[in-house]
């Protein structure tokens, strides 16, 4: 009879310490995700957010000053121009590569790893932009041969001269 019950308690002992060990490795791994998440919500939010700011203060203000071009009757087909190029760029352009991202994607799906555009919510965002500029505007311009940076740093030039011959 004591077989029979330390048997039984072994068992129930057993049964226990898998439910805990089961418990606790899925407390572990959430506490991870969470903590990895957060770190990697923070450095986007740090990259992102300047690079969307600037790129979204130079779209507004080329839109403001077609406008006021537009009632003083003056060219704004620099300014034009100047905003297809603007809206052609794509945060994935203006961004740095996420090296510690590639190089996990690399490792969980082998390689090459590219994230698809059902995917990734930038590319909605971009396909729409690209969606907005071919309306307006021909696709036969030249390709820039500077990078995103040195384009917009070049718009925001461009903007400030176009300001000043405005008069603003």
């Amino acid at each position: 009879m004591d077989d029979v019950f330390g048997e039984c308690m072994h068992d129930e002992s057993l049964h226990l310490e898998r439910r805990f060990h089961s418990a606790g490795y899925r407390e572990g791994i959430t506490a991870g995700k969470l903590a990895t998440l957060q770190a990697g919500f923070n450095d986007g939010y740090q990259t992102g957010v300047p690079l969307g700011k600037r790129l979204g203060e130079i779209r507004g203000r080329l839109t403001a000053l077609i406008a006021i071009a537009t009632m003083l009757r003056c060219p704004a087909d620099n300014l034009r121009g100047l905003l297809s190029d603007a809206n052609k760029l794509s945060f994935a352009e203006l961004a740095p590569p996420d090296a510690e991202a590639e190089e996990h994607a690399r490792l969980e799906h082998g390689e090459p790893f590219e994230i698809s555009p059902e995917l990734d919510p930038h590319s909605k965002v971009d396909l729409l932009a690209h969606a907005m500029n071919t309306l307006s505007s021909d696709d036969s311009t030249p390709k820039s041969h500077l990078s995103a940076q040195q384009q917009l740093s070049r718009m925001e030039t461009s903007l400030s001269a176009a300001q000043a011959d405005l008069g603003i």
